[in-house]
């Protein structure tokens, strides 16, 4: 007579992640948290969050408790840190002209933000931190190319000419 005999598994899943990156704004996916397990594969780990105290809409750093879970219903536990982070630079608008080319009047404002303004997704309008590589001449005719950067608080840039 032949007995069978299943091994059962007792050992919980390993929550291998400590810190998580979710860019400013998008929601918090738990397969990016890493985990692995003795027998199952990470596609049959059941794995969740509590979200209570993570708010994506303010970077910062936060602590998630996560669960993961094995088939043989083995569980654990870990608080891992998940940073909220700026990863987008500014946006620069030029007027209501198409391209890169704005039309200045002759002796007209040669303050830049008065023709391109800058926003982020972040930290709103930064049109007052726009940077310039020289200064606009507004009292000669012709194309005058000028390099453009602005830079939110996180220091991401964005640059055109």
């Amino acid at each position: 007579m032949l007995v069978g005999y299943a091994a059962a598994d007792t050992k919980a899943t390993e929550i291998t992640s400590d810190q998580i990156e979710v860019p400013y704004g998008e929601k918090f996916d738990v397969d990016t948290v890493d985990v692995t397990d003795n027998r199952d594969s990470r596609d049959d780990i059941q794995v969740s969050a509590d979200l209570a105290s993570l708010n994506v809409e303010q970077l910062g750093d936060y602590k998630v408790t996560v669960t993961a879970t094995d088939s043989f219903n083995n569980e654990t536990t870990k608080e891992v840190t998940v940073k909220v982070v700026d990863q987008e630079g500014p946006k620069l608008t030029l007027g209501s002209n198409e391209g890169y080319v704005v039309e200045v009047p002759v002796n007209g404002s040669s303050d830049l933000s008065s023709y391109v303004k800058a926003s982020d997704n972040v930290d709103g309008d930064v049109t007052p931190f726009i940077e310039a590589d020289k200064t606009l001449d507004t009292s000669k005719l012709g194309t005058q190319t000028i390099t453009l950067k602005a830079t939110d608080v996180s220091g991401n840039e964005t640059e055109n000419n």
